[in-house]
Parts: structure tokens; C-alpha cells; sequence
């Protein structure tokens, strides 16, 4: 069976109560950072990522050495949810 991983609320903000909004109406938050998936044992060598707002999966590249691949989402891929479905099945 493939691996599925959510992935959400990426960019999504907890404001604590009391907090001013700018008049820009733009809230700060913490920087993004790429996210990095390690598999372990028999994995397939790439991944479909699902994004809500795109018809179309972008495909992740995994980095395989000895039994482990690790795949990264670049940083600012998706906003708000996406999922991660990673082929167990290499070269079928």
C-alpha cells in the first residue's frame, strides 16, 4: 500500500487574544521551512503531492540512500492543505 501524509494549515495563523492587526491586515508569522519525509525500507523513489488550489499533482523526487528515501516539499508549495502520496511500487 502507498503512504499518504496530511499536510495543513501551513500557513494558518493563531492569533492570541489581545493581539493588534496591522492596518495592513497582514499578520506575521514564522518563516516556512522546507518539510522533509523520511521512509524507511522498501519505498518507491518519488511522490505525488496533492494541493487543494491545483488540479494537478506536483511530483516530489525522492533522495534514496542505502534503505531510506527522503522526500522535501519545498518551502511555500501549498498554503493550507495538501497530502503527500508516496509510491511504494517502483518501477511498475
Amino acid at each position: 500500500a502507498n503512504i499518504q501524509i496530511h499536510l495543513l494549515n501551513v500557513e494558518g495563523h493563531f492569533i492570541e487574544p489581545g493581539t493588534k492587526i496591522p492596518p495592513t491586515g497582514k499578520i506575521p508569522y514564522p518563516e516556512l521551512h522546507d518539510i522533509d519525509v523520511l521512509v524507511t525500507g522498501e519505498a518507491g523513489l518519488q511522490a505525488q503531492l496533492y494541493i487543494a488550489t491545483q488540479e494537478n499533482p506536483v511530483t516530489i523526487q525522492g533522495q534514496s540512500t542505502d534503505d531510506r528515501t527522503i522526500f522535501t516539499v519545498p518551502a511555500g508549495t501549498f498554503r493550507e492543505y495538501a497530502f503527500l502520496e508516496i509510491d511504494r511500487s517502483p518501477g511498475e
